[in-house]
């Protein structure tokens, strides 16, 4: 195992989560520094449009445009997917080092917050690459702000790294474990479920939050307890953030209450069963879109403003939507699930993989999720 997680294995991070750029036009006018940046980009209008990035016809490795485009009109055509995630990839990593320093001050600047509820709740934060570990005092702070918490369990799923090693924050409610043998992200969920109270939190390690962005989540589990929450997700095979609306599955943070965690376990039970998929196919590929199933509807996402990720959501070695197999591990769960699911009458609870509605991570048409 390498502790310093250049070489970790995959299991850091269950980023699947999709980060659109949004509608946006870079223009053609370059600050300093561009050319490192967006190397394959000098002197060419790019549009990052619907998850598609487009050039003007010939400007990119000679490659011409479709007749039934246009010929040499000016119509442009859609390129490689590879360059779409590597220029989004290039966009994260410069948003991070740009808005993080103002993200911190606000953050030094806050107070304390309280949920306008008297429950409590306990956070779980799965992690694995200590590049992770290093960073995670500052998702760590806000939680630590919130009157609503009362308890944060950091578990850490390497046995080669020490926790303490890279964090050195003290607080009663903070509670650290070394986990002796690697685990997924999914293994939090049986933390969850050997601990008291009635409301579960898991957040990736590589997102950023505000004290009350945090508190919006926990009101809304509260409010409708029946279906899990949170801020990202997929629907209908497109990446959807800050909206109020339902989707398929949860990505990046996962408010549930003990009954989702004790019927993710029972899924979890259920789907080894039937031999078609191993512990680690879930636990480790997959703990999202089971987790999206044990509600008594879909769950939900909400419109808490903007959020922060590190630049290591992209990383190989330590984003595990990286892996080569990382589709197709999921695929084999989420249809081994919705079989499941299909024979016990609750279609309802799991999109249909074969209806076209699944979602699919980086590499498909969009980005993805985080430990």
């Amino acid at each position: 195992m390498d502790p310093t997680g250049q070489h970790a294995d995959q299991l850091s991070d269950r980023t699947e989560q999709p980060r659109r750029a949004g509608n946006a036009v870079l223009s053609v006018l370059e600050p300093k520094g561009a050319k490192k940046l967006f190397p394959a980009s000098r002197g060419v209008l790019i549009l990052v449009l619907h998850g598609r990035v487009f050039k003007r016809p010939g400007e990119l490795l000679g490659q011409r445009t479709d007749p039934r485009a246009g010929g040499d009109s000016g119509v442009v055509m859609e390129q490689p997917r590879e360059l779409i995630c590597g220029l989004r990839a290039r966009l994260k990593s410069l948003a991070w080092r740009v808005a993080y320093p103002a993200w911190l001050v606000r953050e030094n600047l806050a107070g304390e917050v309280s949920a306008a509820t008297d429950d409590k709740l306990t956070v779980l934060i799965p992690t694995y690459s200590a590049k992770r570990m290093r960073g995670l005092a500052s998702e760590l702070q806000p939680l630590l702000k919130c009157r609503f918490v009362d308890q944060i369990i950091v578990s850490n799923h390497n046995p080669a790294a020490r926790l303490r090693d890279f964090l050195k924050l003290e607080d009663p409610r903070l509670v650290i474990l070394d986990q002796p043998l690697r685990h997924g992200p999914g293994f939090v969920y049986q933390l969850a479920a050997s601990r008291p109270g009635n409301y579960f939190m898991s957040v990736d390690d590589d997102v950023l939050l505000h004290s009350r962005q945090f508190a919006r989540v926990f009101e809304c589990l509260r409010a409708q307890p029946t279906v899990p929450h949170g801020i990202a997700g997929c629907r209908r095979g497109a990446y959807v953030q800050n909206q109020e609306t339902e989707v398929d599955e949860l990505y990046l943070l996962y408010a549930v209450t003990r009954q989702h965690v004790l019927r993710y376990l029972e899924l979890t039970r259920l789907l080894l069963a039937t031999g078609e998929v191993s512990e680690e196919d879930v636990e480790l590929w997959s703990d999202d879109i089971v987790l999206s199933a044990c509600g008594e509807g879909k769950p939900r996402i909400h419109k808490v403003g903007f959020f922060l990720q590190s630049g290591t959501c992209f990383s190989e070695g330590i984003a595990i939507h990286k892996a080569v197999d990382f589709q197709t591990k999921r695929r084999k769960v989420r249809e081994t699930l919705w079989k499941l699911l299909s024979e016990k009458h609750e279609s309802s609870a799991s999109p249909d993989p074969s209806a076209g509605h699944h979602c699919e991570p980086l590499g498909a048409s969009h980005f993805g999720r985080s430990t």
